[in-house]
């Protein structure tokens, strides 16, 4: 195993204790931080698949107009549909993050 796997997968590990439901607060350790795209999405696809969730939706965007697109799955267990109430205790902290989305009554 390479060090950028283990790296990935120990990334992956911390972050998916820190999942909702899972009462964890962990402090991120900085030297896991991913080198590049490539290990960021390993990261995401190791996440996903801790999970066990199915993909509700997808998340996908750019930092700037002419900037690269990307795209993160989003988990059937972390969306809320309206009208929703969002449980308290099911978080250590409490940190939201809204997002606007678009139903499409078709598949792309």
């Amino acid at each position: 195993m390479s060090e950028s796997t283990s790296a990935v997968q120990a990334l992956a590990a911390q972050l998916t204790q820190a999942w909702p439901g899972n009462h964890n607060q962990v402090t991120l350790d900085a030297s896991l931080i991913p080198a590049d795209e490539s290990q960021s999405y390993a990261v995401q696809d190791q996440v996903i698949a801790s999970l066990a969730s199915p993909i509700a939706a997808w998340k996908v965007g750019s930092k700037s107009v002419d900037g690269p697109m990307q795209a993160a799955p989003l988990p059937q267990a972390g969306v809320q549909q309206a009208p929703a109430a969002i449980q308290r205790s099911a978080y250590g902290v409490l940190v939201l993050e809204l997002e606007l989305a678009f139903r499409f009554n078709r598949d792309f």
